[in-house]
């Protein structure tokens, strides 16, 4: 999709494990464009609950697939990264803290 190749980084076995465990427990969000600079990024927005929203009287879930999810806080159930696939580089990660 975008034209990069991405090397080896020696994942062990147990690191997989971790990342399978954490793919599981989190829905994923994904967003790809390209800064001013040219570099190919992906934003990584990560929740472990669907979020609710009061809206028309009601109370609605997110519907997550389609809409971008921007918590205010977020409590512990949120992280989001964002990777720099042109420099192949981690360009920012936020885990939020415990409520």
């Amino acid at each position: 999709m975008f034209g990069e190749t991405i090397r080896n980084t020696g994942l062990r076995k147990l690191d997989i494990t971790d990342l399978d465990q954490l793919k599981r427990k989190y829905f994923r969000q994904y967003l790809c464009y390209e800064n001013k600079e040219g570099d190919q990024i992906v934003y990584v927005n990560s929740f472990c609950e669907v979020p609710s929203f009061f809206k028309e009287g009601v109370y609605k879930k997110l519907n997550w697939k389609k809409e971008m999810f921007d918590p205010s806080d977020g409590g512990n159930c949120y992280w989001s990264a964002e990777i720099n696939l042109t420099k192949n580089s981690l360009t920012s990660i936020i885990i939020n803290a415990a409520e």
